[in-house]
């Protein structure tokens, strides 16, 4: 289950070594096999990576200029470069951190306390010993407990009759977290993904490097096969294979597809297909709800903030707030906004504006004027924005959970399906998850065709 920041950020560290990846060349499974897969985010970078690998002839088609989908880094920004979208490395035991590990990554270890603003007053961790702290505490351990119907976590918090002043804090640990908020979190959904997760509980944060560039790194031979600037409109599929057509007339004909889209994408219907997509699937694909979602990254001419400040929960628009240097930077002066839901709907309706409505949020926690005062640059993320993702990432709705199954199945013989929202197994809204996925689909293809 991806918990939140707040619990694994202290002593972040390797962890155990796992091995790496998968050797490439021990097979030929894929000889004369042809695949075009759609999207070069994770999902799709890794399917066609693990395609290639076995003698597949892959074409990657990418609707933007760039590939890495949620994957994208500023540079030249601190003294080290940030993540825009993807940041932390969920759990020791997945593809990922294999992939991190094999490459080399260098994970931040820091000591880290967060900020809680409470009754007018900023507050250390002391305040979750408080009773009403407490039981929020204890109500969001016990998430992945819940048995009973599918009713939204908002539903669950009125029931438990939490305090009204811990309701931010909740609002952060799940909704903002899982990419939404509370009153749009399934409960049943959000416990049946915990009761799935295996990737485990440590959480990591690179030190140094990104994400994407690791990807880039370790994938480095099926790049070449990313065609970018490919808008897929419609995709012609059945018994003698597949026809793909993009915005510009191009076509792609191929044995297999492989549709690795954000799940906006298809609950949009950006992409025709023919045959057309089962009710059923169609159904399925609009259970699967992904929302809006920003980073704000801001700079400042001095930090006001405490040296070991983790997360900083409390404001009225941000839901949490980090310091992204700890542990990377010697200057600490970077702090991210974490924004998810309608929090980010609202802020996202204010363009460029959104920086002064952040920065009056921390002048209202550390004093008037004392972060716009120190302000120096911003740079805003608006995933609801990208017109090729639209949102950050999939999150529990209530029925979700079974609905991800019907998303990934597969179509007759030649038609698949990734990405981070078709995972079944509790993975959904990382970079590991979108990983397996994109292992799934290839491996499915690669038995078909194998038969």
């Amino acid at each position: 289950m991806r918990l939140p920041r707040r619990r694994f950020l202290q002593g972040l560290a390797a962890g155990p070594l796992v091995a790496t990846l998968p050797a490439v060349g021990c097979a030929a499974r894929g000889e004369g096999l042809r695949v075009v897969v759609i999207g070069a985010g994770a999902a799709g970078l890794y399917a066609g990576w693990t395609l290639q690998d076995e003698g597949a002839t892959v074409t990657i088609l990418e609707a933007s200029a760039v590939h890495g989908g949620r994957l994208r880094v500023l540079e030249g920004f601190a003294d080290f470069p940030i993540e825009l979208g993807a940041e932390e490395v969920h759990g020791e035991r997945s593809i990922l951190h294999t992939l991190l590990v094999a490459d080399g990554a260098r994970f931040v270890d820091a000591d880290d306390a967060d900020v809680y603003f409470v009754d007018g007053e900023r507050r250390g961790e002391g305040v979750l010993e408080e009773d009403d702290f407490a039981d929020a505490e204890a109500f969001v351990d016990a998430l992945g407990d819940w048995e009973g119907d599918d009713v939204t976590i908002a539903a669950r918090i009125a029931d438990e009759g939490l305090a009204a002043r811990t309701t931010f804090l909740t609002d952060a640990w799940i909704g903002n977290e899982f990419g939404a908020q509370n009153d749009l979190i399934g409960a049943r959904s959000l416990a049946q993904g915990d009761a799935a997760w295996s990737a485990g509980d440590a959480n990591f944060a690179l030190d140094g490097t990104t994400l994407l560039g690791h990807l880039e790194s370790a994938l480095a031979a099926i790049l070449p096969a990313v065609k970018t600037g490919q808008v897929v409109t419609q995709v012609d599929h059945g018994a003698d294979g597949v026809t793909v057509t993009c915005a510009d007339g191009t076509t792609y004909a191929a044995d297999a597809v492989i549709v690795a889209v954000p799940i906006t994408i298809l609950r949009d219907g950006d992409i025709t297909f023919s045959p057309a997509l089962s009710d059923d699937k169609l159904a399925a694909i609009a259970k699967v709800p992904m929302g809006a979602g920003m980073k704000v990254v801001l700079s400042f001419a001095r930090r006001f903030w405490d040296a070991d400040t983790g997360s900083i929960y409390g404001a009225a628009h941000v839901p949490e707030f980090w310091a992204t240097g700890l542990g990377r930077s010697d200057d600490n002066l970077v702090l991210t906004a974490f924004v998810m839901g309608d929090k980010a709907e609202a802020l996202s309706a204010l363009g460029d504006d959104a920086i002064a409505t952040v920065l009056a949020d921390l002048d209202a926690i550390y004093g008037a004027g004392v972060a716009s005062g120190a302000y120096v640059d911003g740079v805003i993320q608006d995933w609801l924005k990208e017109p090729t993702i639209r949102g950050a990432y999939s999150y529990p709705g209530p029925g979700s959970h079974a609905a991800r199954s019907v998303v990934a199945a597969t179509v007759g013989e030649t038609l698949y399906f990734a990405g981070e929202a078709t995972h079944t197994e509790g993975h959904f809204g990382t970079v590991h998850g979108a990983l397996e996925t994109g292992e799934r689909a290839a491996e499915a293809v690669l038995a078909w065709w194998w038969e």
